[in-house]
């Protein structure tokens, strides 16, 4: 049997999913802001779970791998069909080809590790991300052994000091740095970091308040400091590229998923809207989703819109949204046939 998954924050990320998928198909800036906080999210989000499910995991060498492996297992195929599918149209309708080193490494998924943005940007762009949270799973089981022997104190202060020495840091790196780091596995581990240590403050804090009261006003609370912090983000328009903004999106992003965990089981009237069938099924296919966006613009860009002369009307206004109507559709069917009882 799967794990039972926080109905709150699957619902997120399916959100979230689809609106990296609207920054990605409408490139005017109206979706930039929820875009780069969706990446803080899926990060913070993967380390709340996982803390949550493997807390208590005694670690072994054997165990290590498992885990690891079983993770590679559910990302690796269906990255190698996207990037297929990706290098199809290349080859297909634009006539270029990665090199074989570049080829190799998304392959691998170690193309986010090279600090060149024809690389870590190459054929199917989204898979950057997994490159990054493969890493993230082989840290798991050693940042656990850590956040155990620690108190909740020290994991805050040690949390905190990877936040700001980040934020004071980025803006003395050259331009080109600072981009490469929004994608670098070991920077993106800060989030990552951060979502275990929210676990910590969840446990401890319903532990402390088991009946939590008001949960409404929490939620009300969390989306009004996200919606400042997006306010924020336009206003400071010298400073809206997602690597030099991260930091802004912690507090936001860890208010959301802390409320999401606190008032787990009491859900506030937000809360309750989220467990509504569609969120669920958005939060369900959100991997699908994120990774054959490219894929689906591509087809529809390359494959359906020239059908529109034939057939007297112009599809190419319309593309966009074909492409999520195909995207949704296809990563359904691609999360049902790839589904697997735990």
């Amino acid at each position: 049997m799967s794990r039972p998954a926080n109905t709150t924050i699957n619902a997120w990320r399916g959100i979230f999913a689809v609106c990296i998928v609207l920054f990605h198909y409408y490139p005017d800036g109206r979706f930039d802001q929820l875009a780069w906080s969706g990446v803080n999210f899926f990060l913070v989000a993967a380390g709340y779970l996982n803390a949550m499910h493997h807390g208590d995991t005694m670690w072994t060498a054997p165990a290590w791998g498992r885990f690891v492996g079983k993770r590679a297992r559910r990302l690796y195929p269906l990255h190698w069909l996207a990037l297929a599918a990706v290098l199809l149209f290349n080859w297909r309708y634009l006539g270029k080809l990665p090199t074989g080193g570049t080829l190799a490494l998304n392959a691998g998924l170690l193309h986010a590790w090279v600090p060149r943005h024809e690389v870590y940007l190459s054929l199917n762009v989204p898979a950057w991300f997994l490159s990054t949270i493969l890493f993230c799973y082989a840290a798991t089981p050693p940042l656990l052994v850590v956040l155990r022997r620690l108190s909740t104190r020290r994991c805050l202060a040690l949390a905190a000091t990877l936040c700001v020495g980040f934020a004071v840091a980025c803006p003395w790196l050259p331009q080109s740095w600072r981009d490469f780091f929004f994608f670098f596995p070991p920077t993106r581990l800060i989030d990552y970091f951060l979502g275990m240590v929210l676990y910590r403050l969840v446990r401890d804090a319903r532990q402390a308040v088991p009946h939590g009261k008001r949960p409404l006003a929490l939620e009300v609370g969390a989306l009004v400091l996200f919606a400042a912090a997006i306010a924020l983000n336009r206003l400071c328009r010298e400073a809206t590229a997602p690597w030099e903004n991260t930091p802004l999106w912690w507090l936001p992003i860890g208010a959301i998923i802390f409320v999401a965990g606190y008032n787990e089981g009491r859900e506030g009237l937000i809360g309750k809207f989220l467990a509504l069938r569609p969120f669920k099924w958005l939060g369900r296919i959100s991997f699908e989703t994120y990774l054959f966006q490219v894929v689906a613009a591509m087809a529809v860009s390359h494959l359906v819109c020239p059908l529109g002369p034939h057939l007297g009307v112009d599809l190419y206004p319309v593309a966009h949204l074909m492409s999520l109507a195909l995207l949704l559709f296809g990563a359904t069917l691609l999360h049902r046939a790839t589904r697997r009882k735990r």
